[in-house]
């Protein structure tokens, strides 16, 4: 099973209107042959003691980055190759549009393996590795409108949400590592 690692874990920033921000990546496969890849967002926030991936006025950051393929165009989910041992810098870009929500952005950028499925006796596992990093943006607009579900949110803060990304990383590997134990049964 490939094994990968994404740096840094966290990226902040100050985010304005009709704007354009260049930033990267490093995906390191730790493994001794090739890994396919692939890069994508999901929204990320933190209500009532529970992690969320629900599109809401503060999580539209997720759609709003893009990541360069090897074809050197920005698309959303670009998939890409490390070789072994390899670490490879993944471009991404996040373009504001005009007139962005007045209230914190949230998001997580994954690198998600791209493998076979494993056989066992007629049953299919597909068995995945998705770090992610957090990305949090802050804006200056002017709160227009009161929203509800904004204010409902407690602070986030990177120092939050990193171990528990680590901790989810961690589980996967502790599974894929149980199955392989269990294919060699």
């Amino acid at each position: 099973m490939a094994n990968i690692t994404i740096s840094p874990l966290s990226k902040s920033l100050i985010l304005e209107s009709n704007s354009v921000y260049d930033y990267t990546v490093s995906i390191t496969n730790n493994d001794d042959s090739s890994v396919d890849f692939e890069m994508y967002t999901s929204p990320y926030s933190y209500e009532q003691k529970n992690i969320t991936d629900k599109d809401t006025a503060s999580t539209q950051i997720s759609k709003w980055i893009t990541f360069k393929g090897p074809d050197g165009f920005y698309s959303d989910n670009p998939h890409l190759t490390a070789g072994p041992h390899e670490t490879v810098e993944v471009a991404y870009r996040i373009s504001t549009p005009n007139g962005i929500p007045a209230s914190d952005q949230y998001a997580v950028i994954f690198a998600r393996t791209i493998t076979p499925p494993i056989e066992e006796e007629g049953a299919g596992i597909h068995a995945e590795i998705s770090p992610g990093i957090i990305i949090y943006g802050h804006t200056d607009e002017e709160i227009v409108a009161y929203d509800e579900s904004i204010t409902n949110n407690f602070s986030f803060s990177p120092a939050v949400a990193i171990p528990v990304i680590l901790l989810l990383t961690f589980l996967t590997i502790w599974v894929i590592v149980v199955l392989r134990k269990r294919k060699e049964r």
